[in-house]
């Protein structure tokens, strides 16, 4: 039979001493549960069927003309303004957008755009920035005052 090597630090670490309690328990954290691909397709259509229905609630307001989503290199996602103003829009607003949360962030860096107004006599534009994507409002001037 085979000596094993007894180390007295295990035996005072496992038993405590006499009359000590013991160490509380630390309470157990839930596991993370998988996310299945049901789970990821049924938020992707609750998000799809959100923003539609954004869509249609911003539409529906009187004076607007139109709302586009866009992503960060301006390439429009969704639209309800026709197709030449829509890659127009897109194409001039984003960079501007983005230009506008660049100057915010070097003037203060813990400060960032939320949203961004240009006004003119006719029309009105708000833009609307939030991860990685624009949203673009353009809406006549007339029924805002």
């Amino acid at each position: 039979m085979e000596d094993v090597p007894v180390n007295p630090l295990a035996e005072a670490v496992e038993s405590p001493a006499a009359g000590a309690a013991p160490p509380p328990a630390k309470p157990l954290k839930p596991l993370p549960r998988r996310e299945s691909q049901r789970d990821r397709e049924r938020k992707e259509r609750n998000s799809i069927s959100e923003v539609e229905e954004t869509f249609k609630r911003i539409g529906s307001h009187r004076g607007i003309i139109g709302v586009l989503i866009a992503n960060e290199d301006g390439i429009p996602l969704k639209s309800t303004l026709d197709p030449q103003l829509t890659l127009k829009y897109s194409a001039f607003l984003t960079p501007l957008a983005h230009r506008a949360k660049i100057i915010t962030k070097s003037h203060d860096a813990k400060d960032e755009l939320l949203l961004l107004r240009i006004r003119t006599r006719t029309n009105e534009i708000v833009i609307s920035s939030d991860r990685g994507f624009y949203l673009i409002i353009a809406q006549k001037t007339s029924f805002i005052d």
